[in-house]
């Protein structure tokens, strides 16, 4: 073989080896790059994991609702009973008696207080809170938080529903008398007097009207 011919013979071979080692070499990064991004994902897979078993393996954490325990329902809470604020809080007292009839209403009403013992508890919670305004309401409507109490004692233990309704109900003619006697000796009563009697006449009639809707279903 000639020189000419030899020459060509090295340069073939040594591309050969040359492109044998440039491929060997690519084909090594490809893997060491798939073993990287196999890496890269078992990262992203943990960092999934992590937020799905953040709520104790039921997927994410919720976000906190909008009834916390400081989270008022309606009149306090049905859940936890009616709850009614201190009625001398408020500056007069006919504030005072507008503000725990309105929530012992909404309380019945809205929390499907509608069983005789559950109209009998809000009632005594009812007369409790008018209990501690008493000392500021004229003289003739304070005995309406014991007529109240006597209304829900009688109720819870009535042998029917109708006959719980009928105490309810004689109970608001009470208290309505009341406010007639009070007129009659004085015409001139402020309206605490007669509205105060209303409000309590109201919540009552609010309470009868449940138990007899209740006993219609």
């Amino acid at each position: 073989m000639n020189a000419i011919a030899r020459s060509l013979v090295v340069l073939a071979v040594a591309g050969h080896i040359g492109l044998s080692v440039a491929d060997a070499f690519a084909r090594g990064n490809g893997a060491a790059g798939g073993a990287a991004g196999g890496s890269g994902g078992a990262g992203v897979g943990s960092l999934n994991l992590a937020q799905s078993t953040t709520g104790n393996g039921d997927g994410p954490a919720p976000a906190p609702g909008n009834h916390g325990a400081g989270a008022p329902a309606p009149s306090g809470g049905c859940s936890v009973g009616l709850q009614l604020p201190d009625p001398n809080n408020y500056v007069t007292p006919l504030e005072g008696v507008a503000a725990i009839s309105d929530q012992t209403r909404q309380y019945i009403e809205q929390c499907g207080c509608n069983t005789q013992a559950c109209v009998a508890d809000a009632l005594d919670h009812y007369a409790d809170a008018l209990e501690k305004l008493a000392p500021r309401l004229p003289k003739a409507l304070r005995s309406l938080p014991k007529v109240v109490h006597e209304a829900a004692q009688r109720a819870r233990v009535a042998p029917t529903v109708k006959a719980a309704v009928r105490v309810l109900r004689a109970a608001v003619a009470i208290v309505h008398k009341t406010i007639s006697l009070l007129r009659a000796a004085d015409p001139d009563a402020k309206a605490l007097a007669s509205r105060g009697g209303d409000l309590v006449a109201g919540t009552l009639n609010t309470a009868a009207s449940a138990l007899e809707r209740a006993d219609t279903l």
